[in-house]
């Protein structure tokens, strides 16, 4: 993957980094004792604790960081609703085999129409992927 990357962003005169891939420190983190890694109830405890005195506690401390659903909500109904009123809202004879239609479309309207729901936008965004899914992997089988 990161070879194919590497060629597309060198064709665009783009030199890309990936310092969290670098082969070094990769096998070190393998050779890190599981205990550092996971201890006290804290994932990432050895990087949380190498963070001492450069972030603020609260934030090297926290259980977890903000959600992006909000943002992934706003993008989805900027830049998809057109696709998500065609997936959800007309008969879609293959999604029905794998989907409750009815209630995917009550807990749309609910979420995205009347902005009532307390449904987490993920259940739409993963019935739409596997309707674009499906709907592909139909067409490559017709060949």
């Amino acid at each position: 993957m990161l070879e194919m990357l590497d060629r597309s962003t060198s064709f665009h005169c783009i030199e890309p980094r990936y310092p969290f891939l670098d082969k070094r420190l990769v096998e070190y983190c393998y050779g890190i004792p599981s205990d550092m890694k996971f201890k006290f109830g804290w994932s990432r405890y050895i990087q949380r604790k190498s963070m001492d005195g450069i972030i603020p506690k609260e934030i090297q401390w926290r259980h977890k960081s903000e959600s992006l659903e909000k943002v992934y909500e706003a993008n989805l109904l900027r830049f998809e609703k057109q696709r998500l009123d065609q997936i959800i809202q007309t008969s879609n004879s293959t999604l029905n085999q794998f989907v409750d239609m009815n209630n995917l479309c009550e807990i749309y309207g609910q979420k995205f129409v009347k902005n009532t729901a307390e449904y987490e936008s993920i259940d739409i965004w993963l019935s739409v992927l596997l309707s674009i899914w499906l709907e592909n992997y139909q067409k490559n089988q017709s060949f």
